[in-house]
């Protein structure tokens, strides 16, 4: 995250890079929790229900996140933060308010893993578990991925929409690949373990 924070330009303001530093960082730590199940597979050890490692990890990536949205919504429409979800008056006629341009939509999608991001952070514990049951609980967990998917969409679009540097574009699809194919094998796997014979 500081490295991140170190390499954006002087010119950008404070908010813009705390932003771009946590949420780089969120989608690491967050990439890093989904892929851990499968590269605990590829080692052949066994993937725990729950693990505190994981958890801890997604509920850093999850706070780091959340800090994104706080200072990604003081970056863009002068800190009219309802505008980043419905257009003004003084945006013009629409015969829908809501924002369905690509800003919009990315928005949308950001503000649906934020809420997803909280309930699994809520019951990232000992206690939810135990609560829940393990059933329950491991299903609530596995919004993980809703989550993950939002937040891919929300990060390409605005990776084109700010035109970012492109090296940083194919950093961003590495990481969503890679999670994608370990998860892909980790699927995998357990169906074949449950096969009988």
């Amino acid at each position: 995250m500081l490295l991140v924070f170190a390499v954006m330009q002087e010119k950008d303001s404070l908010a813009y890079r705390w932003s771009m530093a946590t949420g780089y960082a969120s989608v690491a730590l967050i990439g890093l929790a989904l892929a851990l199940g499968p590269l605990w597979l590829l080692q052949g050890r066994r993937v725990p229900a729950s693990s505190d490692v994981r958890r801890d990890i997604g509920v850093w990536g999850a706070a780091y996140a959340l800090v994104h949205v706080a200072t990604g919504l003081q970056i863009h429409m002068d800190g009219d933060m309802l505008n980043y979800f419905v257009f003004r008056a003084r945006d013009g006629a629409h015969a829908l308010p809501i924002r369905l341009d690509p800003f919009g939509l990315s928005n949308w999608a950001g503000l649906a893993a934020t809420v997803l991001l909280i309930m699994l952070m809520a019951i990232s514990n000992d206690r939810s578990l135990r609560a829940l049951g393990a059933t329950r609980w491991k299903t609530l967990q596995q919004t993980t991925y809703v989550a993950a998917v939002l937040i891919a969409m929300h990060g390409l679009v605005f990776q084109l929409i700010d035109r970012r540097n492109v090296a940083v574009i194919l950093l961003c699809g590495l990481v969503f690949v890679a999670v994608v194919a370990l998860q892909l094998y980790g699927r995998r796997r357990v169906r074949a373990a449950r096969r009988p014979g």
